[in-house]
């Protein structure tokens, strides 16, 4: 049983046009709904491409035939002609429309899911979409695989760039500094022992005429008292100390910094051979890394410069209480 053709006829006969009442001028046409209008008509149009399947189902015919009759019936009582000369009906006119386009589409929704039910070509739709879904949902793995594989080599990068920088700071920071104070130290010593020798020998020591300037300096240091002498000698002894004690700091910070720097540069190496093991204490292990390193990079170091004694607050104790922290948790 075929559309009733008297219905398709007055469907075929809308003016669609018409529908917007555009001679009401600006005040009253219904250009605002002219979305609607167009949604309204690619519903129709669509079910009606779907003539064949639509009267293997004659509910669901009878069903499209009364919501066109409907609709027509109520353009025309409500839009067209006579139904519609007072502008200032226009806002409801609107909310008539959009509100009958819901009352359309819920109506004919069972019949839009008959037809993605039998439609072959819609079967195949869904089939090509399934593929498309799948091939995105491979592509989308490879992109976050790619990401993750970006963010551990940026990571590493970052690690080398901090070690690189433990060793600038070893290099052009205490490194010139040492030099500078042992310089400055043997300088103070070299000064302290000519003093001190003059204060000893300097006597038994005959400066010639000819050098005036030497013989004044000779002795002005020589007839100092024995306090002022003993002042020279102890300033420049704390000289030689201030500036050994410098070198020896800066010594052992030079050394504390190369350690970090190694520390940084080779232990993702180290967690990277662990994790290529894939065994089961893998998190363990690479968390013991991770704690030596720690310990290596901020606790306080034997270096031979410096003797550290007495600890305090040990950084070590810090990170064991921190881990057990994190474990407990």
């Amino acid at each position: 049983m075929a559309i009733n053709q008297e219905i398709l006829k007055q469907y075929k006969n809308i003016d669609w046009d018409k529908l917007l009442r555009k001679d009401l001028g600006q005040t009253g046409e219904l250009n605002e709904v002219k979305q609607n209008f167009d949604r309204i008509k690619s519903i129709f149009d669509k079910i009606i491409s779907y003539e064949v399947l639509l009267n293997e189902v004659p509910n669901y015919q009878r069903a499209f035939e009364k919501a066109i009759n409907n609709f027509i019936n109520s353009c025309n009582s409500q839009i067209l002609g006579n139904s519609y000369t007072n502008t200032a009906d226009r806002q409801s006119k609107i909310a008539f429309i959009r509100s009958l386009e819901e009352t359309l589409i819920s109506q004919l929704s069972p019949v839009f899911n008959y037809f993605q039910f039998v439609d072959p070509t819609n079967k195949g739709k869904q089939e090509d979409l399934a593929k498309r879904l799948k091939d995105a949902d491979t592509l989308i793995n490879k992109l976050e695989k790619a990401v993750d594989v970006s963010s551990k080599i940026a990571q590493k990068q970052e690690v080398v760039e901090y070690g690189n920088a433990f060793d600038e700071m070893a290099n052009k920071t205490n490194a010139i500094r040492a030099r500078r104070n042992i310089i400055a130290m043997y300088i103070s010593l070299a000064v302290t022992l000519f003093i001190a020798l003059i204060f000893v020998w300097g006597k038994h020591l005959d400066i010639p005429d000819e050098s005036f300037s030497l013989k004044l300096i000779w002795n002005t240091i020589l007839d100092q008292n024995i306090l002022l002498k003993l002042f020279m000698v102890s300033a420049g002894g704390y000289l030689v100390a201030h500036f050994s004690r410098n070198y020896s700091a800066e010594m052992n910070m030079y050394y504390t910094n190369k350690h970090r720097q190694l520390a940084l540069n080779s232990h993702q190496r180290i967690i990277d051979s662990v994790i290529k093991t894939e065994t089961p204490n893998d998190a363990e292990t690479k968390n013991a890394i991770l704690l030596q390193v720690a310990k290596t990079m901020f606790d306080i170091q034997e270096t031979g410069y410096l003797k550290n004694g007495n600890n305090p607050v040990p950084t070590t104790q810090i990170v064991e209480t921190v881990r057990t922290g994190i474990t407990r948790e």
